[in-house]
């Protein structure tokens, strides 16, 4: 018997440069998705303007209001020009969502919980969560039931394994303190990080964390590919299954087809690296039986 989930939609920055765009196009195709139709949430984790003009942003804003009740959009560094520091009135207005983060969303009636921080930064800061955030969000995450599944959403990558690089390409930008965000992930047991800023489909953990991030929807895509990720989160588990939902066919173009194959290298690399660390934590967990062993035998020789 199937375990109950929840299922998140997410679509990559769509990068709109104008009325007619390629950007604007896809994210009106997207967002009649069955995928995106059939999901609690729908995650847009930033860059949905080209240049953070304010037409780019009200575009994006229009074809995203069917879902704005469900809709999640995080700020881009590529959004983040038109708006002035602290102008975060302008953001809630076109996307919805409380002014301050992180935001809390509830999933699956509150069996899960989204936390969507900010790493553009609307309040002037550039790529960091800050440290008003990462108190907030530690909070938050010590504050729920065990059984909660947690779920964080976030512009930028929090963690940048060698994997995630492509060749001949520069790497997505880290955060500056990356490894406390990392730290918070970890300690507190989050189920799921999904993140923007990838040039294609990239799977990490941190630890136990699962992390993905969503290949661009406009702009320049490595692949060509245009999917929407269907992502169901396991309720009693915590297990992440991912689905594409494809929005536009890449062109028949022979010289892709090297990039199509290396993609999918990368990803099969992921996997068996995820498989890897699966095995590292349970050789933790055998050793620390062990050790623990070991200390009782000590405890009974000596008495």
């Amino acid at each position: 018997m199937d375990q109950p989930s929840v299922r998140l939609a997410v679509i990559g920055a769509p990068r709109v440069e104008g009325p007619a765009s390629e950007g604007l196009a896809l994210l009106r195709r997207a967002a009649t998705r069955p995928a995106v139709a059939a999901a609690e949430v729908v995650v847009v984790p930033g860059d949905l303007s080209a240049q953070g003009a304010g037409a780019q942003l009200q575009a994006a804003a229009r074809a995203l209001r069917p879902l704005r009740a469900r809709l999640v959009a995080l700020p881009g560094r590529a959004d983040v020009p038109s708006l002035q520091p602290g102008d975060a009135t302008a953001w809630a207005r076109d996307f919805g969502g409380d002014l301050a983060w992180p935001r809390r969303v509830e999933l699956a009636d509150g069996a899960a919980v989204l936390f969507a921080i900010d790493t553009a930064r609307l309040d002037g800061g550039h790529d960091a969560v800050g440290p008003k955030q990462l108190a907030a969000l530690e909070h938050l995450l010590a504050d729920l039931d065990p059984g909660v599944r947690r779920v964080v959403a976030l512009h930028h990558p929090p963690t940048q394994p060698p994997w995630l690089r492509m060749p001949g390409r520069e790497p997505a930008p880290t955060l500056a303190d990356v490894a406390d965000l990392a730290d918070l992930l970890r300690a507190h047991s989050v189920d799921l990080v999904l993140h923007g800023r990838a040039p294609h489909l990239t799977r990490a953990k941190l630890g136990t964390v699962v992390v993905l991030g969503a290949p661009p929807l406009g702009g320049d895509a490595v692949t060509g590919q245009r999917f929407v990720l269907d992502v169901a989160l396991g309720l009693t588990d915590g297990a992440v299954t991912v689905a594409r939902t494809q929005v536009a066919a890449p062109a028949d173009r022979a010289d892709l087809q090297a990039v199509f194959a290396q993609t999918e290298a990368i990803e099969a690399w992921v996997r068996l690296a995820e498989r890897a660390y699966e095995a590292e934590d349970t050789f933790a967990a055998f050793a620390a039986a062990f050790a623990e062993r070991d200390a009782r035998l000590t405890r009974i020789d000596a008495a």
